[in-house]
């Protein structure tokens, strides 16, 4: 087995692991750069990091619309506030919205994302 040694591979990058190859390979598909004998070392350990909200929904549904919107583009994405949603007939309707939420360097391109999301569903309500 080989994989990619490049740090900076759009693979490694995405996915947060070296590409791995069948031995007859010799150059990666996403870098083109030169594989190296072995497997690909075991990727870092997850730790808790500060999220950015990209999007309040008022509605569960919406917010999940958004969020494979954004996985899309292998953006990790995490939804916030919805547990509360079962208890609405218990609490007051001033709740907190349902929050769609991302990693701080990825918080632009899922901003853009989530605004498309929201002009093609408002473009399909109109049309109906």
């Amino acid at each position: 087995m080989k994989h990619c040694p490049n740090a900076e591979c759009e693979h490694n990058v995405r996915n947060g692991t070296a590409a791995e190859f069948l031995d007859e390979v010799s150059h990666c598909s996403d870098c083109g750069g030169d594989l190296i004998d072995g497997e690909a070392p075991a990727p870092e350990p997850m730790v808790y990091r500060d999220l950015v909200t990209v999007y309040e929904a008022d509605r569960g549904v919406e917010a999940h619309l958004v969020k494979a919107a954004i996985e899309t583009e292998n953006i990790p994405v995490h939804i916030s506030g919805e547990d509360l949603l079962g208890a609405l007939g218990e609490l007051p309707m001033t709740m907190q919205p349902v929050r769609v939420q991302v990693p701080p360097e990825f918080a632009e391109r899922a901003r853009e994302l989530a605004l498309e999301c929201e002009i093609n569903s408002e473009a399909a309500e109109e049309a109906d």
